[in-house]
């Protein structure tokens, strides 16, 4: 049989969707990083999103929507994006009602996944987050070195100037 494309796999390349799976699909993905991105969608229209990558640079990024991150947010029993870095999630295509149709949508599987061969990827400090505030606080007015933040995080060099800028000189 001759192999057929989806009429949607030639209106937005750049992110995956239910489009991009096969009947009955799944794929189990590693979180690089969870972000605030501008996307440009079909129309052109700009609008801010949050967008998941991927370690496995091969996938297209994820525009995750509300009920997925909530999906994310239980899962790993944490509202911060920054520790959804390293985990393991898998999705899969689900019909779902939206504006009174019935239309297929990218869903996170409702189960942790059990990836022996996952790799330890550290999150990336974000300026500005949560976890952020934390470490220039664990550093303020101590004789901290980067070294124990890098333990934890994968840090930048504007999160360290950031960082520096931040923190008092110790006494």
């Amino acid at each position: 049989m001759e192999q057929l494309t989806h009429w949607k796999k030639l209106t937005n390349p750049n992110y995956i969707g239910a489009y991009d799976f096969d009947k009955g699909e799944e794929r189990t993905l590693v979180i690089e990083s969870v972000k605030l991105e501008e996307v440009v969608g079909i129309e052109g229209k700009k609008e801010y999103c949050t967008v998941i990558r991927w370690v496995d640079k091969k996938q297209k990024p994820f525009i995750c929507n509300r009920t997925n991150a909530k999906m994310i947010s239980a899962l790993y029993k944490t509202p911060f994006i920054e520790e959804w870095s390293g985990k393991s999630i898998t999705l899969l295509v689900e019909s779902v009602r939206s504006f009174g149709d019935v239309v297929d949508a990218l869903r996170i599987k409702r189960h942790v996944p059990v990836n022996p061969a996952q790799p330890k990827v550290k999150p990336t400090l974000q300026i500005g987050s949560p976890a952020f505030d934390l470490v220039v606080n664990f550093m303020n007015g101590k004789d901290a070195s980067f070294d124990e933040v890098r333990k934890r995080y994968t840090i930048t060099p504007e999160v360290i100037d950031a960082i520096s800028n931040k923190i008092k000189p110790t006494e």
